[in-house]
């Protein structure tokens, strides 16, 4: 069964399914991969079973800065899904309200391309990138940023042009692991 859901209505679904032994194995999307959705029905049910969600690229060092930073702050990486990519939504507006020297919303708007468009020179994720692209702006020169999840290049709709979708899978020890990650142009 393809569980498409949150988790409060999949541990639902999931009891259902199994007590009715209606399904016994199950495929899960990104607002399912969260360690307390395993630790709930145990490794020995979910255990082997796949996930797919946002993935990052592999060898990022924006990704590997943004991680370097989260760990000396809070000690773990984030348990849940889309961390990265809030954080790289909350950086591209900052970083666009910079380059318009606004905040006003039609001025952020109509320079977000710009802050990942590959013009301009590369900052990373993580304080040290995102000091740099400030400066870099405040001085009236162009970034291009490299998000924590994924490079911030978007079309002319404001679609982006590439991604990575990660597959994931439940262990029988009641964590998740990252299987393999798939590169994706659009």
């Amino acid at each position: 069964m393809v569980v498409i859901t949150f988790e409060a209505e999949a541990n639902v679904i999931l009891r259902q399914a199994l007590e009715s032994g209606l399904y016994d194995r199950f495929v899960f999307t990104d607002a399912l991969k969260t360690p307390p959705l395993v630790r709930t029905f145990g490794g020995e049910i979910l255990g082997g079973m796949y996930g797919t969600g946002a993935g990052t690229a592999p060898g990022s060092l924006s990704t590997a800065a943004w991680e370097k930073a989260y760990l000396e702050a809070y000690g773990m990486l984030p348990e849940f899904h889309y961390v990265k990519e809030t954080y790289d939504a909350t950086i591209a507006l900052a970083l666009a309200a910079q380059a318009a020297g606004s905040v006003d919303g039609e001025a952020i708007r109509d320079h977000l391309r710009s802050i990942g468009s590959g013009e301009g020179t590369k900052v990373i994720a993580g304080p040290d990138g995102i000091a740099q692209a400030l400066e870099i702006l405040r001085e009236g020169y162009a970034v291009d940023y490299d998000g924590a999840a994924v490079s911030l290049d978007w079309d002319e709709r404001g679609d982006l042009r590439q991604g990575h979708i990660g597959i994931w899978r439940f262990t029988e020890g009641e964590t998740i692991e990252e299987v393999d990650v798939v590169h994706v142009e659009y």
